[in-house]
């Protein structure tokens, strides 16, 4: 019986103090529901207009005419240029090097002298002709037969004459090979042979290139075609503007370029295109082997949308808010960048909402 009362008591007392924790809890807060506020979005209308788009690409500068350059005659080295060293660099028409040209002048010489004779032996035949011929008319007879006449005698005199010019022209010639050099600027790649080395006809003097025709084969592929907007072959310089860009030794340089013209073939492999780019004679630091970017700008289309980097969604689409407030994905194709803006061409009509 005590024990009953003991556990009464406790439950009693457990209702109580639950009653108690429950009338003394917060009411909970009364929270009022709002609908949410629109996202908000920059809207630009479409404008498709001109916009001329530039490809980039690179390549390696290489020089157009390099060669090996050969003597035409034979003789010792008797003087070299300082500048004929590696790398050094000439003007047009500066001597490489001398060759002892004593033979050669005394070829000239002898040369001179059998035209000399030779003229001297066609005046010499000229009037013997001319006397001959009086002679035959004075005998009152119409006609002579030509050996009478000396023209036989005449025309290989005259041969002669002919001839003794072209020795001339060639000991001419031959002589002024002795001092070897080229109508063109030039640059030494490798030198070959030294002052005192004898030399024979045809040997090798050093490998050089022309500094003033320096050029890059550009690959194009067939997309940046496109994007040009150009006929292929190219035929008009005009139609594009070139850039190029190098860093040499932490200095960045930039050089305008000219196009020279477009490749006679595509590449069967991967069917890119090649561009031949003529460089400035004046690019000093552009040097064959040197690895350049080119940018390209090609003419205007009419098809492309400049917009700002947010309004391309997911490189594929830009959206389009129609006329009732709804969103239409439309397909875009990324063409280039002209400052902080992309040039797309997409499906999009003058004047709807981007």
């Amino acid at each position: 019986m005590r024990n009953l009362l003991t556990a009464l008591g406790i439950l009693f007392f457990g209702l109580l103090l639950a009653s108690m924790i429950a009338t003394m809890k917060p009411a909970p807060e009364q929270v009022s529901e709002t609908a949410p506020a629109p996202p908000r979005v920059s809207i630009e209308i479409a404008a498709p207009g001109q916009q001329p788009v530039t490809v980039s690409s690179h390549g390696i500068i290489e020089a157009s005419h390099q060669f090996d350059l050969l003597t035409e005659v034979a003789g010792q080295v008797v003087a070299v240029s300082p500048r004929f060293v590696k790398g050094g660099e000439l003007a047009a028409g500066e001597v490489l090097l001398e060759i002892n040209p004593l033979s050669y002048q005394t070829a000239l010489a002898n040369a001179e002298a059998a035209l000399a004779a030779a003229a001297e032996a066609v005046a010499s035949e000229k009037a013997r002709a001319a006397q001959a011929q009086r002679e035959w008319r004075d005998l009152g007879s119409v006609e002579a037969n030509e050996l009478f006449l000396r023209k036989p005698q005449l025309a290989s005199a005259e041969s002669r004459l002919k001839s003794a010019r072209l020795q001339k022209q060639q000991a001419e010639y031959d002589l002024a090979q002795t001092r070897v050099h080229l109508d063109f600027p030039l640059r030494i790649v490798e030198p070959y042979v030294h002052a005192g080395q004898y030399l024979g006809k045809g040997a090798r003097v050093a490998a050089i290139y022309a500094r003033d025709a320096l050029q890059v084969n550009l690959p194009l592929s067939q997309q940046q075609l496109k994007l040009l907007n150009v006929a292929w072959p190219l035929t008009d310089p005009q139609q594009l503007t070139i850039t190029l860009r190098a860093s040499v030794g932490g200095n960045e340089l930039q050089w305008p370029g000219l196009m020279e013209n477009s490749g006679a073939v595509f590449d069967e492999r991967n069917q890119l295109a090649s561009l031949i780019i003529k460089l400035p004679a004046d690019a000093q630091q552009a040097l064959p082997g040197l690895y350049v970017d080119v940018e390209i700008t090609g003419q205007p289309r009419t098809d492309v949308l400049l917009l700002p980097e947010d309004a391309f969604h997911d490189k594929r689409f830009v959206l389009i808010a129609t006329a009732d407030n709804r969103i239409e994905f439309r397909t875009a194709e990324y063409l280039g960048r002209q400052g902080q803006r992309l040039l797309l061409q997409a499906d999009v009509q003058a004047g709807e909402r981007i």
